[in-house]
Protein backbone atom coordinates (compact mmCIF):
# COMPACT_ATOMS: atom_id res chain seq x y z
CA UNK A 1 0.00 0.00 0.00
CA UNK A 2 1.15 3.47 -0.87
CA UNK A 3 0.91 6.17 1.81
CA UNK A 4 1.88 9.79 2.19
CA UNK A 5 1.67 12.60 4.70
CA UNK A 6 -1.57 14.57 4.60
CA UNK A 7 -1.27 18.21 3.59
CA UNK A 8 -3.82 20.91 4.41
CA UNK A 9 -3.48 24.53 3.27
CA UNK A 10 0.08 23.89 2.09
CA UNK A 11 1.32 22.48 5.39
CA UNK A 12 1.42 19.10 7.13
CA UNK A 13 -1.96 18.18 8.56
CA UNK A 14 -1.66 17.68 12.33
CA UNK A 15 -4.54 15.82 13.97
CA UNK A 16 -6.15 16.49 17.37
CA UNK A 17 -3.53 14.46 19.28
CA UNK A 18 -0.62 16.26 17.62
CA UNK A 19 0.37 13.54 15.15
CA UNK A 20 0.83 13.91 11.42
CA UNK A 21 -2.02 12.32 9.47
CA UNK A 22 -1.14 9.57 6.98
CA UNK A 23 -3.38 9.13 3.94
CA UNK A 24 -3.82 6.46 1.29
CA UNK A 25 -6.42 5.37 -1.26
CA UNK A 26 -8.69 8.01 -2.78
CA UNK A 27 -7.54 10.66 -0.30
CA UNK A 28 -3.99 10.13 -1.56
CA UNK A 29 -4.91 10.30 -5.25
CA UNK A 30 -6.92 13.47 -4.60
CA UNK A 31 -3.90 15.03 -2.87
CA UNK A 32 -1.55 13.80 -5.63
CA UNK A 33 -3.72 15.53 -8.26
CA UNK A 34 -3.85 18.77 -6.26
CA UNK A 35 -0.10 18.69 -5.69
CA UNK A 36 0.82 18.24 -9.35
CA UNK A 37 -1.65 20.96 -10.40
CA UNK A 38 -0.10 23.42 -7.94
CA UNK A 39 3.50 22.62 -8.93
CA UNK A 40 5.31 24.61 -11.57
CA UNK A 41 6.65 22.45 -14.39
CA UNK A 42 9.98 20.81 -13.60
CA UNK A 43 11.57 19.55 -16.80
CA UNK A 44 14.12 17.32 -15.02
CA UNK A 45 11.34 15.31 -13.32
CA UNK A 46 8.65 15.89 -15.99
CA UNK A 47 6.39 16.95 -13.13
CA UNK A 48 3.94 19.78 -12.60
CA UNK A 49 2.40 22.15 -15.08
CA UNK A 50 2.24 25.65 -16.42
CA UNK A 51 -1.15 26.71 -15.06
CA UNK A 52 0.36 29.40 -12.83
CA UNK A 53 2.80 30.76 -15.40
CA UNK A 54 1.09 30.62 -18.77
CA UNK A 55 -0.55 33.59 -20.43
CA UNK A 56 -3.84 32.74 -22.09
CA UNK A 57 -5.55 34.64 -24.89
CA UNK A 58 -9.22 35.51 -24.45
CA UNK A 59 -10.86 33.51 -27.23
CA UNK A 60 -8.91 30.27 -26.87
CA UNK A 61 -8.35 30.33 -23.12
CA UNK A 62 -10.68 27.47 -22.19
CA UNK A 63 -9.17 25.08 -24.74
CA UNK A 64 -5.60 26.04 -23.73
CA UNK A 65 -6.36 25.44 -20.04
CA UNK A 66 -8.10 22.15 -20.84
CA UNK A 67 -5.12 20.95 -22.90
CA UNK A 68 -2.69 21.87 -20.08
CA UNK A 69 -4.83 20.01 -17.52
CA UNK A 70 -4.82 16.93 -19.79
CA UNK A 71 -1.03 17.15 -20.13
CA UNK A 72 -0.62 17.41 -16.35
CA UNK A 73 -2.87 14.40 -15.77
CA UNK A 74 -0.89 12.38 -18.33
CA UNK A 75 2.31 13.23 -16.43
CA UNK A 76 0.73 12.01 -13.19
CA UNK A 77 -0.39 8.76 -14.81
CA UNK A 78 3.11 8.20 -16.19
CA UNK A 79 4.60 8.73 -12.72
CA UNK A 80 2.08 6.34 -11.20
CA UNK A 81 2.98 3.64 -13.72
CA UNK A 82 6.56 3.69 -12.34
CA UNK A 83 5.47 3.28 -8.68
CA UNK A 84 5.43 -0.39 -7.61
CA UNK A 85 3.74 0.40 -4.27
CA UNK A 86 0.67 2.18 -5.64
CA UNK A 87 -2.68 0.48 -5.06
CA UNK A 88 -5.65 0.12 -7.40
CA UNK A 89 -7.53 2.73 -5.33
CA UNK A 90 -4.73 5.22 -6.02
CA UNK A 91 -3.86 4.45 -9.65
CA UNK A 92 -5.64 6.63 -12.21
CA UNK A 93 -6.86 4.34 -14.98
CA UNK A 94 -8.63 7.05 -16.97
CA UNK A 95 -9.34 10.74 -17.03
CA UNK A 96 -13.10 10.64 -17.53
CA UNK A 97 -13.61 14.34 -18.10
CA UNK A 98 -12.03 17.76 -17.88
CA UNK A 99 -14.42 20.70 -17.94
CA UNK A 100 -13.32 24.33 -17.97
CA UNK A 101 -15.72 27.18 -17.31
CA UNK A 102 -15.14 30.88 -17.81
CA UNK A 103 -16.16 33.24 -15.00
CA UNK A 104 -14.76 36.29 -16.80
CA UNK A 105 -11.80 37.12 -19.07
CA UNK A 106 -9.19 36.20 -16.42
CA UNK A 107 -10.95 33.77 -14.05
CA UNK A 108 -11.70 30.16 -14.92
CA UNK A 109 -13.03 27.16 -13.03
CA UNK A 110 -12.24 23.57 -13.85
CA UNK A 111 -13.38 20.12 -12.86
CA UNK A 112 -11.38 16.94 -13.36
CA UNK A 113 -13.03 13.54 -12.98
CA UNK A 114 -10.75 10.51 -12.91
CA UNK A 115 -11.45 6.81 -12.61
CA UNK A 116 -9.16 4.72 -10.45
CA UNK A 117 -8.09 1.17 -11.29
CA UNK A 118 -10.54 -0.23 -8.72
CA UNK A 119 -13.42 1.50 -10.58
CA UNK A 120 -13.73 4.30 -8.05
CA UNK A 121 -13.78 7.92 -9.04
CA UNK A 122 -12.27 11.15 -7.78
CA UNK A 123 -13.64 14.59 -8.60
CA UNK A 124 -11.48 17.67 -8.17
CA UNK A 125 -12.87 21.17 -8.71
CA UNK A 126 -10.77 24.32 -8.53
CA UNK A 127 -10.17 27.64 -10.24
CA UNK A 128 -7.35 29.60 -11.78
CA UNK A 129 -6.90 33.35 -12.23
CA UNK A 130 -4.66 34.96 -14.83
CA UNK A 131 -3.34 38.48 -14.61
CA UNK A 132 -1.80 40.40 -17.47
CA UNK A 133 1.97 40.40 -17.55
CA UNK A 134 3.50 43.77 -16.73
CA UNK A 135 6.92 44.25 -18.28
CA UNK A 136 7.37 47.83 -17.16
CA UNK A 137 9.39 48.78 -14.12
CA UNK A 138 8.23 51.21 -11.48
CA UNK A 139 10.73 53.73 -10.13
CA UNK A 140 10.43 55.44 -6.72
CA UNK A 141 9.55 59.14 -6.67
CA UNK A 142 12.48 61.36 -7.63
CA UNK A 143 14.42 58.60 -9.41
CA UNK A 144 14.44 58.60 -13.18
CA UNK A 145 15.31 55.66 -15.38
CA UNK A 146 18.79 55.97 -16.87
CA UNK A 147 19.33 56.41 -20.57
CA UNK A 148 22.27 55.25 -22.60
CA UNK A 149 24.20 58.15 -24.07
CA UNK A 150 26.26 57.65 -27.15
Amino acid sequence: MSQTLAVANGDLDINAVGSVDIISGRDKVNQDIAEILLSNYDRSRNYGGRLQTMSVPGAGAKSIISAELQTIMSRLQAMQSQDPTITAAERISAVQSIKVGEINATDFTFQIVVQTADSGSVVLTDSVTYRSIQLSQTYPNGIQPFTVME
